[in-house]
């Protein structure tokens, strides 16, 4: 994994963000997706990919300079890459086998942005 720091994230808790300090590809677990659907926030540029197959993202909205994005439809196996340029930080990726509706994403969202995620972030 890349050099990294922690850092406060999109609900305003201390420590649950990571700062990637160098661009680097973090590599996460492998997962096997069928119409799958993930999301995350992010303050920078990323990409993501599952095994070679691109994922790409949509914004669904930012609070102050955190974004958060998401995909749906996903049919891809293989581990999560996610590329990233320097000092870019991610927040709280969620990978889901099924289909998310944007009335989950906007509850999800919703929290984090007027509740700072009391509901959704553990």
């Amino acid at each position: 994994m890349a050099d990294y720091e922690f850092s406060t994230g999109p609900e305003g808790g201390a420590n649950t963000a990571i700062k990637v300090v160098a661009a680097s590809v973090m590599t996460l677990p492998v997962v096997s997706l069928t119409g799958g659907s993930l999301f995350l926030w992010a303050k920078g540029t990323a990409t993501l990919k599952i095994g070679n197959t691109p994922v790409s993202l949509t914004l669904y909205g930012s609070i102050y300079s955190w974004n958060l994005y998401y995909a749906t439809g996903i049919t891809a196996s293989g581990a999560i890459a996610i590329t990233v340029e320097a000092n870019t930080e991610i927040s709280d990726l969620r990978v889901f086998a099924e289909a998310i509706s944007l009335d989950a994403l906007l509850y999800y969202y919703e929290d984090v942005k007027n509740n700072s995620g009391a509901i959704v972030i553990p």
